[in-house]
């Protein structure tokens, strides 16, 4: 198989990782409990849901807390999963915000900490690193998603807790 075809035999990986992120953001009041430590994870002000469905119907919802209201809600009742969002992340007393893009698994827009540096080629550096540690969290909590996700009887326990609370 192709890179391509690979590509888009596993497209919806992203976008049920994200879904997933923000039912678990959601429920657990933005704490992720991670290997690297506590990650605060918030959805900001743009989610995009898109149908698996029907490729060209998709919401776009903007605003403060766009994954708390009952517009996301409404969405996933529907079978959306989620496209694109901005994110807002906290690992170790440093923000980080970007978008994520699910169906390429692309972030865009990163705005990292503040850099102490004290040099520009110590600001670089520091940069690099602070951008290392935003993909090492990612990292993390998608092979947590992965490893649920790949145990069948853990999946459908996970996904009868998220329909009990996308109908709640």
């Amino acid at each position: 198989m192709d890179l391509n075809k690979k590509i888009e035999a596993t497209r919806q990986l992203g976008e049920e990782f994200l879904t997933w992120l923000m039912g678990k953001s959601v429920m657990q009041e933005g704490m992720f409990q991670t290997e690297a430590g506590p990650v605060e994870l918030w959805f900001e002000d743009k989610i995009t849901f898109v149908s698996p469905f029907a490729g060209a119907e998709m919401n776009i919802l903007k605003g403060e807390a766009p994954a708390e209201g009952s517009e996301a809600l409404m969405a996933l009742r529907k079978g959306k999963l989620i496209g694109d969002a901005k994110l807002s992340v906290t690992f170790q007393n440093r923000r980080w915000d970007f978008s994520f893009a699910a169906g390429r698994f692309a972030l865009s827009a990163v705005k990292v900490p503040a850099v102490l540096s004290d040099t520009e080629e110590e600001a670089v550096v520091e940069r690099f690193d602070l951008l290392a540690t935003l993909e090492e969290v990612l990292g993390g909590m998608y092979e947590e998603f992965l490893t649920l996700r790949l145990d069948d009887g853990r999946w459908k326990r996970e996904c009868r807790r998220f329909e009990e609370w996308v109908k709640s």
